[in-house]
């Protein structure tokens, strides 16, 4: 499991290159990594697609990405947990599928994606 550091250091790269950049969808691959969403799967993919994510923080081994909807601040927060050998990984849009992926957030504006990997 990472440690605090490390989570800081994963925090602080997905920031230099997320803040500001609107998600334009979401593919969860592995219903599991939402289980404590209230909604299905369906409901989180529509939540999140459309948002920008304004900043990114870290609760503990948490991290907390603050998002806004056409400028608003949005009562939606994205929360991801590395677990025991979880990777956020920015990664070219063209990459090809892996077999960890659980999920997929298509980035627009940028020429990468976020993969929650596990």
């Amino acid at each position: 499991m990472p440690e605090l550091p490390e989570v800081e250091t994963v925090r602080r790269g997905l920031a230099e290159h997320l803040v500001g950049v609107k998600i334009s969808r979401v593919s969860v691959l592995e219903p599991r990594i939402v289980r404590q969403h209230a909604g299905a799967v369906l409901d989180f993919e529509k939540r999140l697609t459309g948002h920008r994510i304004d900043r990114i923080s870290r609760r503990g081994k948490y991290l907390w990405f603050g998002l806004t909807y056409r400028g608003v601040e949005s009562p939606d927060v994205l929360m991801m947990h590395l677990g025991m050998s979880g990777q956020a990984l920015l990664c070219p849009s063209t990459a090809p599928p892996n077999r960890h992926i659980r999920a997929v957030l298509k980035l627009a504006e940028v020429p990468f994606d976020l993969y929650y990997v596990d």
